[in-house]
């Protein structure tokens, strides 16, 4: 089992009255960054699973498909290509507390800029 689901997180939630509004919670999350998930949330059955990744903490999820970094740094850092992949593993590392093969780091290959933080993901 993977993830949560729209109807979890609504019945979780103190502040989203209705589905609706906790599409929209979510969607400004994302936005600033706080909050990462892949899918297309206002497009998501409520009842189906997904990730979802805070900036502060992994928490306990079991996968391990994107890491945050803050914007600032990722924009100064983006531009020194010959480092950018020791720079990547870094992250994951401080995200995670774990290491990251070369091989396995290389498998993210996609970002998402929010406001605050830019998520990379697979």
């Amino acid at each position: 089992m993977k993830g949560f689901t729209l109807y979890q997180m609504l019945l979780a939630s103190e502040k989203s009255r209705n589905l609706l509004e906790l599409k929209l919670d979510l969607l400004n999350l994302k936005h600033t960054g706080l909050l990462f998930f892949m899918e297309d949330i206002l497009l998501l059955n409520p009842e189906e699973r997904f990730e979802v990744y805070h900036a502060k903490s992994p928490g306990i999820i079991p996968f391990r498909n994107a890491f945050p970094i803050d914007k600032h740094e990722f924009v100064n850092n983006k531009c020194n290509s010959k480092s950018f992949a020791a720079f990547l593993k870094d992250k994951y590392f401080n995200y995670y507390q774990e290491e990251v093969s070369d091989e396995s780091i290389a498998m993210f290959q996609n970002c998402f800029m929010g406001q605050e933080y830019a998520w990379i993901y697979k």
